[in-house]
């Protein structure tokens, strides 16, 4: 009799895995990340190409950051009316075959009274690939010559320590408005407001 209970106790206990009738959840559409960023470099090289004014530079002070006390950062800081930045698609692309899903720019910022060469290659994130949220893209704007090529003159070692060349930014840009904000993800910079001219 024992052994009559607990078969149907074990038939009750086990029932429920057998019987679950329930449709498989639908799965979700699998997002082309290269298609969307095909897309989206569309939309924006019109928007991007031209001049910008960098009109606030916003930086937060780090601890004992080595490069923002080389730069002179002593405190949290806004920069006003910082430099002139020029762009456009970059006419050699550093991906072989080019590959339209990377928005290659070029062209130069004027910094005090000097003149730099930049370049940087957006992509795509997967926020804004999957769900047209958040930041567009993300980049590191950096100078435009072979690495290693020669020394940094003073002021491009100022950039570079402040944290506006050679750091990662996402950007966010509204079509058909002439702003952009780059923001900060590594050092110092917390933000980059730019107006088009």
């Amino acid at each position: 009799m024992k052994n009559h209970y607990s078969r149907w106790l074990l038939l009750l206990a086990a029932g429920p895995l057998f019987c679950q009738c329930s449709k498989a959840p639908e799965a979700t559409p699998e997002t082309d990340y290269r298609q969307a960023g095909v897309k989206l470099m569309q939309q924006l090289t019109p928007q991007l190409t031209g001049t910008w004014d960098l009109r606030r530079v916003v930086v937060k002070r780090l601890g004992n950051d080595y490069y923002q006390k080389r730069a002179g950062v002593t405190k949290d800081t806004v920069f006003q009316d910082f430099a002139v930045l020029t762009l456009a698609p970059a006419v050699a692309s550093r991906y072989t075959p080019r590959d339209p899903q990377y928005g290659e720019f070029e062209g130069t910022l004027q910094y005090s009274s000097k003149v730099f060469p930049v370049y940087f290659a957006l992509r795509i994130t997967p926020e804004y690939a999957s769900t047209r949220q958040g930041p567009q893209a993300i980049f590191s704007p950096g100078l435009n010559r072979p690495a290693g090529s020669y020394p940094l003159d003073v002021d491009q070692q100022f950039l570079t320590d402040l944290g506006v060349l050679q750091d990662n930014f996402y950007l966010e840009a509204t079509p058909g408005q002439p702003r952009m904000v780059w923001r900060g993800l590594n050092r110092g910079v917390d933000r980059i407001e730019l107006q088009k001219r």
